[in-house]
């Protein structure tokens, strides 16, 4: 029984940065109004077509984990401003996005 105790933890440091590797990239940015700069709170930020995205904080700021490497398509919303379809290419982390309020 210790014999296959001390396999399965030797397995999970071997493969253990392996797995973390596979789960993707992580994207951080702010969303801010394009006609004040202000950051803009609470925006849904997501990877299209997935689950995966992150809401906006008090200062605009967002941060998404397991982002597929590659150029990703992402969605921000927000009641109040136009939504943005942009594409993250596969070199950038940090992003910044302008949104225009609704008339």
């Amino acid at each position: 029984m210790r014999a296959r105790h001390s396999l399965v933890v030797i397995l999970a440091l071997l493969l253990g940065p392996t797995v973390l590797a596979a789960q993707g990239r992580v994207l951080r940015g702010i969303v801010v109004d394009s006609s004040t700069g202000t950051p803009v709170v609470g925006a849904n930020v997501a990877v299209r077509g997935t689950g995966i995205g992150a809401v906006t904080g008090s200062d605009g700021r967002f941060t998404i984990t397991g982002v597929p490497t590659g150029n990703v398509p992402i969605i921000v919303r927000r009641i109040g401003y136009g939504a943005r379809d942009i594409v993250v290419l596969a070199g950038e982390s940090d992003i910044r996005v302008a949104m225009r309020s609704d008339p």
